[in-house]
């Protein structure tokens, strides 16, 4: 017992020590949590805030008058043509004076509370399709483009134009092709590349031109047999196509113009000036009444009055600037919307009548990819409208302007729906045949 006085008191001592010891030396709290900050700015009348860590988020953002782009590590949010992106993922459109706040953390806020994505999302559908296929025959020992596709109105009667120097018929019934059309090659040797082609309503008459050649040309669909040559007047033909089974429409070099079949079929009547570059320089409304050109600068909207023996344009007002020779037009079945794609790299609807932007489209791309429009054509119902890219065919909600589908398919080329709304061609680059799809399945 004589040592336990001792020994208590030296370990009373020592935690006594250690105590004092950690008092004046108190334990290295470690770094200080990353720094958190906020960049905010307006945005089209939005307020956008983004939360991140300078020291360890590889934060950048671009900020523009009507658009905003922000990355933070693997995460991204993107704000363009009225449409608001996150890590994908569409959401609602923020209205003017909204704040738009993106944390590190939880969902998006805005306004201070959380918000729910789109009910329209962007998905790749079960649609296969079916092929049409054929073998080369023409002057081109390879597939080439497929530079237009039309329908009928009346039935299910189907041309295309390809590169290899033939146009083929299709009844619509049978994966065969009925009837082969072999128009003249350019005089300067270029063979069979840059057909165009047209079918009047009816599914009787097949008009065709070339690019590299002033003439157009009208067939029997039905025979094949050759009905007459139009070689005036003077002009390369970028695009043939019918307002009715009497009047044929006609873009030669910088000019459209009218030709009436059932008339005097040397007298053309002008509709205004068109570019002369690859793209069709025009487009027309399924009831043909309303028209859509592109001068290579502008798109002048006009309504067209079909009598006995004229043909007349009355411009709407509409005029859409800012578009180049390599931008595509379609039209609205009902002719009050025109969808204007630019050449560079702004898709939007159009009102006929206006010409102001009623919705702007985004294009589904990486930051590194150009907008690639191929072909454009609106659903008979006027509630979506069909795009062609190199992967294929986007789909895009009218009501709302949102992608909200695509199907695959290797360089599209050109567009068209059957006259009875039920099935889309899609004309394939570099390949030999067309791509068709039920109408029902791409809904």
């Amino acid at each position: 017992m004589k040592f336990v006085r001792p020994v208590a008191g030296l370990l009373v001592l020592a935690v006594a020590g250690m105590w004092a010891w950690r008092l004046l030396n108190p334990p290295d709290a470690g770094p200080p949590p990353p720094r958190v900050e906020v960049e905010a700015a307006p945005v089209a009348g939005v307020t956008f805030e983004f939360e991140f860590r300078p020291a360890s988020d590889d934060y950048r953002a671009v900020w523009g008058a009507e658009s905003v782009t922000a990355h933070r590590g693997p995460e991204f949010l993107d704000f363009a043509d009225d449409l608001l992106v996150v890590n994908g993922t569409g959401f609602p459109t923020p209205a003017r004076g909204d704040v738009v706040r993106w944390n590190l953390t939880g969902p998006l806020l805005v306004n201070g509370a959380p918000v729910a994505a789109s009910p329209v999302q962007p998905r790749k559908l079960e649609a296969a399709g079916t092929d049409l296929r054929w073998a080369i025959r023409g002057r081109a020992d390879t597939p080439r483009d497929s530079l237009s596709v039309g329908w009928s109105r009346a039935g299910r009667v189907l041309v295309a134009a390809n590169g290899d120097g033939v146009v083929r018929v299709w009844d619509g019934a049978t994966p065969e092709v009925r009837t082969f059309l072999t128009p003249d090659a350019p005089a300067d040797g270029r063979r069979g590349w840059g057909l165009r082609t047209a079918l009047s309503p009816d599914g009787k008459t097949v008009a065709t031109a070339n690019l590299q050649a002033d003439g157009v040309t009208l067939w029997d669909a039905a025979t094949g047999n050759r009905l007459a040559t139009l070689p005036n007047p003077p002009g390369k033909v970028t695009a043939v196509h019918f307002v009715s089974n009497d009047w044929l429409l006609e873009a030669r070099g910088t000019a459209l113009t009218a030709r009436h079949l059932a008339g005097d079929r040397g007298r053309t009547a002008a509709l205004g000036a068109v570019h002369a570059g690859f793209p069709p320089p025009f487009a027309l409304s399924a009831d043909g009444k309303t028209l859509a050109r592109n001068d290579g600068a502008t798109v002048a909207v006009a309504r067209l009055a079909v009598g006995p023996d004229a043909i007349t344009a009355a411009d709407t007002g509409a005029v859409i600037d800012k578009v180049t020779d390599a931008g595509y037009v379609a039209v609205s079945p009902d002719g009050g919307l025109v969808a204007v794609f630019d050449g560079d790299a702004r898709l939007a609807l159009h009102d006929a009548a206006t010409g102001k932007v009623a919705r702007r489209l985004r294009w589904r791309r990486l930051p590194t990819e150009a907008v690639a429009v191929g072909a454009m054509a609106f659903f008979p119902d006027g509630r979506t409208l069909a795009v062609g890219a190199a992967d294929g065919v986007r789909l895009y909600d009218v009501a709302t302007g949102r992608e909200r589908g695509w199907v695959p398919a290797p360089g599209v080329r050109a567009l068209a729906f059957s006259g009875d709304g039920a099935t889309l061609a899609a004309g394939l680059r570099h390949d030999s045949g067309l791509r068709v799809w039920e109408v029902a399945a791409l809904k």
